[in-house]
């Protein structure tokens, strides 16, 4: 899809009318629209709990709850609505959702057994069955239509969404629609939903039930050490990676990813030249070193009859050591491990992860190249410096 946003009951965010009558404004024609409803559900699992024994330190243990977290949850009718796929689940089973390609377990909720109704304290037994896989509503769950009307009866706004999407005719075209339309939910967004994605009314309630502040509130947010979001600020890297309810646009994701991760693309890059520029300047360093230490021996050698062809060969053979055997060591160290990383997340290779390695394999390359040339300038200073 190339528009989704969805928004809690209580706030006055767009319609369906008001984003075409704005979508004319910027000359975009919105070619599908699809609006359904969700609910914020609390599900079962098992939480940590932090024990201070005094001298003997801090333990960690895990006990199961009925209701550990929460979570948005469809109905099979809204989830086939919005995906347009065609699911038909059993009564009293529960699947949640992962990506299109299967993966991303870790960022989404794992299995429940109990659904409960925050509202009215309901709860209903549910049966795991296989993930349904759709990336723009990863993390979400789907039940059966009957047992989604049952649980949810009684909620209020707060515990209430809506979920749009839509696609236009020209998505390059309709980056200032984009723009304009994120804008105006955000202006339009009260203080209680600029929350972090971390940030879980389920999550809330059970803190305020046994006293506690909860973290992840926005008013305690900053006490954590974590950002407040603020509406003056909603081009920032936080305010675009955090936000609870950010919508997911393509035409801006897109346009905007530079200047959204600006400051990790700087850093990664400053450090990166810094490392490369030390690289080339040791190894510089060490083979020059080398040129001037042995001076004396490769003149002794020549004196003794040894051919220009053996004592090339043996600058040859230091240089390209202390170049070749650092690079190539240190490249395959850092590939295993990155391959690593990329396998261990969820135990496979996804479309994205073998393109990732392909970019780096490019660069890889491109930087072989680099220190390749710088070798060759080396190596030809030294055997200037040795009369070779």
């Amino acid at each position: 899809m190339d528009f989704e946003y969805h928004w809690r009951g209580d706030q006055d965010w767009p319609q369906q009318t008001e984003v075409e009558t704005l979508a004319e404004e910027y000359d975009v024609d919105i070619t599908s629209w699809v609006e359904a409803d969700a609910a914020v559900l609390g599900g079962d699992g098992t939480v940590s709990v932090e024990q201070d024994n005094g001298a003997l330190g801090t333990t960690y243990t895990t006990e199961y709850r009925e209701v550990a977290s929460g979570a948005t949850f469809f109905s099979e009718f809204a989830w086939n609505a919005l995906t347009g796929q065609n699911v038909d689940l059993l009564p009293g089973t529960c699947a949640n959702v992962l990506d299109d390609e299967g993966g991303n377990e870790y960022r989404s909720g794992g299995d429940v057994t109990r659904v409960t109704n925050m509202v009215t304290g309901k709860s209903l037994p549910v049966t795991p069955v296989e993930p349904l896989r759709f990336t723009m509503l990863l993390g979400c769950y789907v039940l059966d239509d009957a047992d989604y009307t049952c649980i949810t009866a009684g909620l209020n706004n707060l515990w209430q969404e809506t979920w749009v999407f839509f696609n236009v005719a020209d998505v390059e075209a309709s980056y200032p629609f984009a723009k304009a339309l994120f804008n105006e939910m955000v202006d339009r967004s009260e203080d209680e939903v600029l929350q972090l994605d971390a940030y879980d009314l389920v999550g809330k309630t059970l803190a305020e039930k046994v006293g506690e502040p909860y973290s992840f509130d926005r008013e305690n947010v900053a006490a954590y050490g974590f950002p407040v979001l603020e509406r003056e600020e909603r081009d920032s890297t936080e305010f675009r990676n955090y936000w609870l309810y950010m919508p997911q646009f393509r035409v801006l994701d897109r346009n905007d990813f530079v200047t959204t991760m600006a400051v990790f693309l700087m850093l990664f890059v400053f450090i990166a030249l810094i490392c490369f520029a030390a690289i080339l300047v040791i190894s510089f360093t060490r083979c020059m070193t080398i040129a001037l230490t042995n001076a004396r021996v490769y003149d002794d050698l020549r004196h003794l009859g040894a051919p220009r062809s053996y004592l090339f060969r043996s600058v040859k053979g230091q240089v390209s050591k202390a170049f070749l055997v650092p690079a190539i060591v240190g490249t395959a160290v850092i590939s295993a491990f990155y391959v690593m990383i990329l396998y261990c997340n969820d135990n496979r290779f996804t479309t994205g992860e073998l393109a990732g390695m392909g970019t780096c394999a490019v660069v890889i390359a491109a930087l072989s190249l680099a220190l390749y040339g710088v070798y060759r300038f080396t190596r030809k200073r030294v055997c200037r410096s040795l009369g070779i």
